[in-house]
């Protein structure tokens, strides 16, 4: 992903030992970080090098930028166990605090916390019985995996901030290169839509040469894939059985039961499964003829 001929163009100083900082020779921008522009309409007119479909744009036009010819893309901050024997001694050891370091020097660039083997560590120790803890009210120290859980949520919910739970040191290592991997391909890859585009090539499958229909049928296919959970081959199976939206909304008013399609059976490349019961409750839940509109479905 660099060139290693410019890698002392990189060479400074990382605030803390346990951060592994990547860079990429593109502009890199995820789909997080769009939007956000998007929703705060920090970008009143869109470059000519952004597309409205891209990550990114291309070595060629980001060479004209006036920028350094990397950009940081990703900042993974390393956790391992000896972090259960150091957060309590020093600030400077705490997560949090290292966090915030690196949100001040970095800015918004993602940040993913990994904890190596913590969770194995809690159950096998218990750091409440530790003779240096001080204990005071402080949600960053980890003492337990439920102090854990709520810790990983803190960052979330805080800081923005990703976590990653691996066993080992060997996990870890395979775990950086697949961050570039993906970085890698997010040169090519095109930015996620909100609306699910109908599927593709499935016009192909129809048997009937009734060209309304078919479309009538496409659209039906496209409408489904928009509730959550619900994948192509989930909104094929249900169009299959139902053949309009109007069936669907008959079908639950007269059995009145959200968990009646609980029972579906759905085909894909890895088997065949049952709809479940979420799935047929979240359905329900918008084709009835009782669903309230004011209801949110996630």
């Amino acid at each position: 992903m660099l060139n290693c001929d410019h890698i002392d163009m990189l060479s400074e100083p990382i605030p803390f030992n346990n951060v592994c900082l990547i860079y990429t020779n593109y502009l890199y921008k995820s789909h997080f970080v769009r939007t956000c522009e998007k929703k705060k309409k920090i970008i009143t007119e869109v470059p000519t090098h952004y597309k409205d479909t891209d990550f990114t744009c291309s070595e060629d036009e980001f060479s004209t930028l006036d920028i350094n010819p990397y950009s940081l893309a990703l900042i993974l901050l390393i956790i391992d166990s000896n972090y259960l024997e150091d957060q309590y001694t020093s600030e400077e050891n705490n997560i949090s605090y290292q966090i915030k370091k690196l949100r001040e020097k970095y800015g918004s660039v993602r940040i993913i916390c990994i904890f190596i083997g913590i969770r194995e560590f809690l159950n096998i120790i218990d750091y409440t019985k530790h003779p240096q803890i001080c204990y005071e009210k402080n949600d960053n120290i980890i003492l337990n995996n439920k102090h854990l859980d709520r810790f990983i949520a803190s960052l979330l919910i805080q800081y923005n901030v990703d976590t990653v739970e691996i066993e080992n040191s060997i996990d870890i290592h395979k775990y950086i290169f697949k961050c570039c991997k993906y970085l890698h391909q997010s040169k090519i890859r095109k930015l996620n839509s909100y609306f699910k585009v109908k599927p593709a090539g499935i016009m192909s499958q129809f048997k009937n040469d009734n060209l309304n229909e078919n479309k009538t049928y496409y659209t039906w296919v496209s409408q489904l894939m928009q509730i959550t959970g619900i994948s192509q081959d989930i909104a094929i199976r249900i169009a299959e059985e139902f053949n309009t939206p109007f069936d669907l909304i008959v079908h639950f008013k007269k059995i009145n039961d959200e968990e009646c399609l609980k029972d579906l059976i759905i085909s894909s490349a890895y088997g065949e499964r049952k709809l479940g019961k979420a799935l047929s409750r979240k359905i329900y839940r918008i084709f009835s003829p009782n669903s309230n509109p004011y209801n949110a479905v996630s």
